[in-house]
């Protein structure tokens, strides 16, 4: 295992605390016992790894051992957040590694300077990403981290872009789609909310990002709710 330190001026961006709150609350709240969680975003600019790295953080804070996976191998976003500065080797390996074979658990699972918090990076595909998501390994790993940590948070790439929130929701408990206010189609929450359903993995409701406040009672709820700007 290797070991990281997450530079002290890292910062997940703007986001709202009761944001995060409520994620976390959605999580610890719900009866389907989840924990490992798929986080799909939908739409552009809701900055759902940075989300869901606050929340790991929120969750590792109150005592849970947490591992956040970054299955996005078109961009390495969990490094850009957490930057990473390694103890040990000069790069680091990650999920793609892990996935095409080359590289073990050992290689890939990386101790933070947080205590309770983990981190499996995305690494570099040899291939193309759902292609390798397809594949058992990634099913293997989550099965794995289950006998080690209380929840596993999977970060991936948007659900309304790619497949591969519908692939890795068969490895997983639960999903909770993040969604920016006025930016998602209703049709893609609607296509992407289908497919999850088809699949049968639990919904444990989305998180809305940047609702106005307005004079409307749902948008002052959401308002007091979410703390959203």
């Amino acid at each position: 295992m290797e070991k990281i330190v997450i530079r002290p001026n890292s910062s997940a961006g703007p986001l709202r605390k009761k944001s995060v709150e409520e994620l976390c609350n959605k999580i610890l709240m719900n009866r389907e016992n989840a924990r490992v969680i798929l986080f799909p975003g939908i739409g552009r600019g809701v900055e759902k790894s940075a989300l869901t790295v606050q929340a790991a953080r929120h969750m590792a804070e109150s005592g849970k051992k947490v591992l956040i996976i970054d299955t996005d191998m078109r961009r390495d976003k969990l490094a850009e957040i957490l930057k990473p500065e390694m103890t040990g080797q000069e790069t680091i390996c990650g999920l793609g590694e892990y996935l095409s074979g080359s590289k073990t658990i050992d290689n890939i699972l990386c101790m933070t300077s947080e205590s309770a918090l983990f981190a499996v990076f995305s690494g570099k595909a040899d291939s193309d990403p759902t292609e390798l998501l397809s594949g058992d390994r990634l099913l293997e790993l989550v099965n794995l981290g289950t006998r080690y940590f209380d929840y596993i948070f999977i970060d991936c790439s948007p659900a309304d872009r790619f497949r591969d929130a519908e692939i890795i929701s068969t490895c997983v408990d639960a999903v909770i789609p993040l969604v920016v206010w006025e930016k998602a189609e209703g049709r893609a929450v609607r296509k992407a909310a289908a497919a999850f359903a088809k699949i049968g993995v639990p919904d444990l409701g989305c998180i809305l990002v940047d609702v106005p406040a307005g004079n409307s009672v749902f948008g002052r709820y959401y308002r007091k709710t979410l703390g959203n700007k």
